[in-house]
C-alpha cells in the first residue's frame, strides 16, 4: 500500500505542476511563472521592455513532463543564450515569437520558464552558436528563462523623449546585429533588414524635429541620432551585399554617403557592390573605388588597415578585369575577322557550286529536250524503210571503196609502164590530145 500511495502522490504532484503551466499557443508554447511580483506592471502593445534571458536547447519532446524537461535542460547546461540583456518593443516582432509572448505575459520583476516548439523559436534553420554557447539545431525545441527588468509604457511622457527614442532605435540595431550574426539562414535576414530600416526611420524622424539652428545642448543628441542612421543604413547595405542584392546595396550606401561623404565603410561597400553587380559598368566601379581612395588619402593605414587592404584589392581586381576584357575584345575581333573570311570563302564556294550545278542542270535539261525531240521524231518514221535505206547506203559505200582501190592500182600500173618505155604519163598524153583536138579545130 505504501508504494501505491507514493506513486499516486507523484502523479498528483505532476498534475499540480502541470496545472501551473499556462498555454500561450496551446501545448506548442507554454509558460510557467516561478517568481512573481504582486501588483507588478504588465506590458501592453507598444510598450518598451528590458529583459534578461537565458536559452536552453531541449532534447526530445517536453509535453509529457514539462518540469522534467526544464530540469533536464537547465542541469544539462546546453545554453544558446546566457543571461543576455535584450530590449524590445511589444508588437514589433523584434525577437522570436516565443520570447516576445513570454515577455508580454510576464509582469515587471517577474521570472518565468517558456517551453517552445521550434516553429515559434528558430524553425527549420536553427541558430548559430559560439565557443561558449551551443547551436540550436533545425526543428529543435527550446526553453527560455525570462526575467522582466523594466517596462516603459508607450503612453508615458518618458516614452516620447529624444533619449528614449534613441534607446529604442539602438535596441533594434543590437537585435538586428544578432540576427545578422546568428540567424542569417532563417528569418534572421528579413528581420535584420526590417529592424535596421525601422531604427533608421525612427532616427530620421527624430532628426527632422530638431530646430535650426540646433542648440548647444542638443548637439550630442543629434550626433547620436545621426550616427544611428548612418550605422543602420550601412548595415542595410551589408545585408544586401551578403544576400547578393547589389542594386539595393548601392542604394543603401548612396544614402549613407549623402549624410557623410567621408564614410569609408559606405564607400568600400559601394565599391564592392559596383564590382559585383552585373548591371554596373567599369566606369561606375572606377568612380566608386576612386572615391574611396580619395578618402583614404586623408587617413592613416595604421589606423584603418582593413579599408586600405579592401580598396587596394578592389583596384587590383578592376585593373585585372579591364585587362581581361580588352584581351577578350581582341580575341572576339580576331574571331569575327576570321569568321568573316570564312564566310566569304564559304559564300564564294557556294556560288561556284551553284554555278556548276546550274550548268549541269542546264546540260541535263537540254539533253533531255533533244532526247524528247529525237524520240518524238523517231516515233513518226517508218523504221523498216530506214533500215533498207541504210543497207543500200552501206552497199554503195562498199562498192565505191572497191572502185577507189582499183582506180589507184590502175594508175600505178600505167605510171610504171610509161616510165619503162619513155612515154609520157597518161595525164600528159591526155593533155596533149586535148590540145591537139583544140588546135585542129582552129
Amino acid at each position: 500500500m505504501g508504494e501505491g500511495e507514493s506513486e499516486e502522490t507523484r502523479q498528483d504532484d505532476t498534475k499540480r505542476d502541470d496545472s501551473a503551466w499556462n498555454d500561450l499557443m496551446e501545448s506548442d508554447l507554454v509558460m510557467k511563472v516561478y517568481e512573481g511580483v504582486e501588483g507588478g506592471k504588465m506590458a501592453e502593445m507598444g510598450d518598451f521592455l528590458s529583459i534578461e534571458v537565458s536559452g536552453y536547447v531541449l532534447e526530445g519532446d517536453y509535453k509529457d513532463d514539462k518540469d522534467a524537461a526544464v530540469r533536464g535542460a537547465t542541469e544539462g547546461g546546453k545554453k544558446f543564450l546566457d543571461k543576455q540583456r535584450i530590449s524590445l518593443t511589444i508588437g514589433d516582432s523584434d525577437v522570436a515569437p516565443a520570447l516576445e509572448m513570454g515577455a508580454k505575459f510576464l509582469c515587471e520583476g517577474g521570472k518565468a520558464h517558456v517551453l517552445s516548439h521550434s516553429k515559434f523559436a528558430y524553425g527549420a534553420t536553427g541558430r548559430l552558436g559560439t565557443e561558449s554557447l551551443v547551436s540550436v539545431k533545425a526543428l529543435q525545441n527550446v526553453l527560455y528563462d525570462i526575467a522582466v527588468i523594466s517596462v516603459l509604457s508607450s503612453s508615458s511622457d518618458q516614452f516620447t523623449t529624444k533619449e528614449s527614442q534613441i534607446e529604442r532605435a539602438a535596441a533594434k540595431k543590437m537585435l538586428a546585429n544578432d540576427c545578422y550574426a546568428n540567424e542569417w539562414d532563417g528569418m534572421g535576414k528579413s528581420r535584420a533588414l526590417r529592424l535596421y530600416a525601422k531604427a533608421a526611420d525612427m532616427m530620421s524622424s527624430l532628426l527632422a524635429e530638431f530646430p535650426n539652428p540646433i542648440p548647444a545642448d542638443l548637439h550630442d543628441t543629434r550626433f547620436k541620432a545621426t550616427s544611428l542612421v548612418i550605422d543602420c543604413l550601412n548595415n542595410v547595405g551589408a545585408v544586401h551585399l551578403r544576400s547578393r542584392d547589389y542594386g539595393k546595396a548601392k542604394q543603401a550606401c548612396a544614402r549613407v554617403i549623402e549624410l557623410d561623404r567621408q564614410n569609408i565603410k559606405a564607400l568600400c561597400r559601394a565599391a564592392h557592390a559596383a564590382m559585383r553587380d552585373p548591371a554596373s559598368t567599369y566606369e561606375e566601379s572606377d568612380l566608386a573605388i576612386s572615391a574611396a581612395e580619395e578618402v583614404l588619402e586623408k587617413l592613416s593605414p595604421k589606423d584603418h588597415p582593413k579599408p586600405f587592404i579592401e580598396v587596394r584589392r578592389l583596384r587590383h581586381d578592376l585593373t585585372k578585369r579591364k585587362r581581361q576584357y580588352k584581351q577578350q575584345q581582341k580575341e572576339m575581333s580576331k574571331k569575327m575577322f576570321l569568321s568573316q573570311e570564312d564566310a566569304d570563302q564559304k559564300l564564294a564556294k557556294e556560288c561556284l557550286n551553284g554555278a556548276e550545278d546550274d550548268r549541269e542542270t542546264k546540260e541535263k535539261r537540254d539533253s533531255s529536250i533533244l532526247k524528247r525531240y529525237w524520240n518524238a521524231f523517231m516515233e513518226t518514221q517508218d523504221m523498216d524503210r530506214w533500215k533498207r535505206y541504210w543497207r543500200t547506203l552501206n552497199i554503195q559505200l562498199f562498192i565505191m571503196f572497191l572502185f577507189s582501190l582499183w582506180q589507184k592500182q590502175h594508175f600505178a600500173s600505167m605510171r610504171k609502164y610509161a616510165s619503162d618505155d619513155g612515154h609520157d604519163s597518161p595525164q600528159e598524153l591526155s593533155t596533149q590530145n586535148e590540145g591537139g583536138e583544140h588546135s585542129s579545130e582552129f
